[in-house]
């Protein structure tokens, strides 16, 4: 599992095996907002911009799909899937809010490939 604060650095989003979900925290109290992402798998990690309108982007467990939503939205706008790929190891997004980028090792051993994610 995966933290990340929001820009504001009013909330914490933590990226959730189970249930499926980028749960949202109160940064100060640690309770939950009552607002979370809903993915159709474990999440892996997550990531947040206030970039490009805003975006939070995860990452699915099996298969490996980056999803992006609005903050404060339930609706996903982006799902790029990297079905076949190596383990995700690490997300980011640019500066400007529009790629994510992410990291994958290869298996076993191979090399570390970067990938780069269009978000609308």
């Amino acid at each position: 599992d995966h933290a990340a604060y929001t820009p504001d650095g009013a909330k914490v989003l933590l990226a959730c095996s189970s249930p499926a979900t980028i749960g949202e925290y109160d940064a100060t109290t640690l309770v939950p907002t009552g607002h979370s992402y809903p993915l159709p798998s474990g999440a892996l990690m997550v990531a947040t911009t206030a970039a490009n309108g805003g975006w939070v982007v995860a990452v699915t467990d099996f298969p490996f799909v980056v999803y992006a939503f609005r903050p404060g939205t339930y609706a996903q706008v982006s799902t790029p899937s990297f079905a076949g790929q190596p383990i995700p190891q690490a997300l980011s997004i640019s500066a400007d809010g529009t790629s994510a980028f992410l990291v994958t090792e290869g298996i076993p051993t191979g090399p570390w490939v970067l990938s780069r994610v269009t978000i609308p």
